[in-house]
């Protein structure tokens, strides 16, 4: 699950393009390597944290779980994506509920179920995401992990973050004893793509899912 924490790591800088005057900007500039950016950087998060900043909060979290601009400490990124998440941040709902599903941790219950609930509340609306968050709250439906189990509904999850573009959707439906020979054909032809592309899981579903699927 490390490259899904990149990917989610990777867009939680994201906000209004104004450039110099974003975090996006000097996240960017800091991972290039330009001198100061980093400070800037930790100055700009810092100043709009004590603004109630949701974006700032996220992007707090992000430094405190990868750890090269700050110590790593989970514990205080699960409070800023906590934090980020209450302050109407998709970003940060997405990243405690990685987190929470991926290492356990998350500052508290009543947090994991805000951040569920407005994931899941999301998830049906047409936006230009990935689908990540509808995926996670379709794991945590899976697992019966900050949800009940549910394996029909996380398979509809499954199937709403795939058709945003979530690998990880694909990979789910792939696992699903519920997927239909449809649902399995699609998925498969995902995998397909990235098992090429040397993703090691897809190319394990795929080989599962050879028995389930009609011969071509």
């Amino acid at each position: 699950w490390a490259a899904l924490f990149a990917t989610m790591l990777g867009t939680g800088f994201v906000e209004a393009p104004h450039p110099g005057r974003t975090i996006a900007f000097w996240k960017k500039a800091f991972d290039e390597g330009k001198p100061g950016a980093g400070e800037k950087l930790l100055t700009m998060i810092q100043t709009r944290i004590l603004r109630n900043d949701g974006v700032a909060c996220n992007a707090m979290g992000s430094l405190l779980m990868d750890g090269k601009l700050v110590a790593r400490d989970p514990a205080a990124a699960a409070h800023y994506f906590a934090k980020a998440c209450e302050l109407g941040s998709s970003r940060g709902c997405a990243n405690l509920a990685w987190q929470y599903l991926y290492t356990g941790q998350a500052e508290s219950s009543a947090a994991v179920a805000q951040a569920m609930d407005t994931l899941e509340q999301e998830c049906g609306q047409a936006t230009e995401d990935e689908g990540e968050g509808c995926f996670f709250v379709g794991f945590a439906y899976e697992q019966g992990k900050g949800r009940p189990k549910d394996a029909a509904r996380s398979l509809e999850l499954y199937k709403q973050a795939a058709g945003k573009g979530s690998l990880n959707a694909f990979k789910g439906i792939a696992r699903s004893s519920l997927s239909g020979p449809d649902d399995l054909a699609r998925a498969a032809q995902a995998l397909e793509k990235a098992c090429a592309a040397g993703d090691a899981e897809s190319c394990q579903l795929l080989a599962a899912l050879a028995q389930r699927l009609p011969p071509r």
